[in-house]
C-alpha cells in the first residue's frame, strides 16, 4: 500500500514538472528482491573474484550497522544495500 501510494504521488509530481521530488518518490517504490541480490553477487564475483575469493552475505532484515562494522574492522571490503543507512554507520572501504 505504501509503495503504491508513493508511485501515485511520484506520477503526480512528474506530471507537474517536479522531477526531483518525483525521483525521490520513485525511489521509495523500489524493493530489492533475492534474485536481484544474487545477480549483483554474481556480477561482483565475476568482476573481482579473479583477485581472490569473494563471499557474498545476505541479510534479510536491517543489518546496516553490522555490515558497517565488518567494513570498519577490515573484514569486508564493500556493502551493497537498497538504502543508504550504511552511510550513517560509517561503512567505509579502506
Amino acid at each position: 500500500a505504501k509503495r503504491q501510494a508513493n508511485l501515485i504521488e511520484a506520477r503526480r509530481l512528474l506530471s507537474l514538472g517536479r522531477r526531483k521530488e518525483a525521483e525521490d518518490k520513485y525511489k521509495l517504490c523500489v524493493k530489492g528482491t533475492e534474485m536481484m541480490a544474487r545477480v549483483v553477487c554474481g556480477a561482483v564475483q565475476r568482476k573481482w573474484g579473479k583477485h581472490g575469493p569473494v563471499k557474498c552475505v545476505f541479510a534479510p532484515y536491517e543489518a546496516d550497522s553490522q555490515l558497517a562494522k565488518l567494513c570498519v574492522d577490515g573484514l569486508a571490503h564493500a556493502v551493497v544495500t537498497e538504502d543508504s543507512d550504511v552511510l550513517v554507520y560509517s561503512a567505509v572501504c579502506r
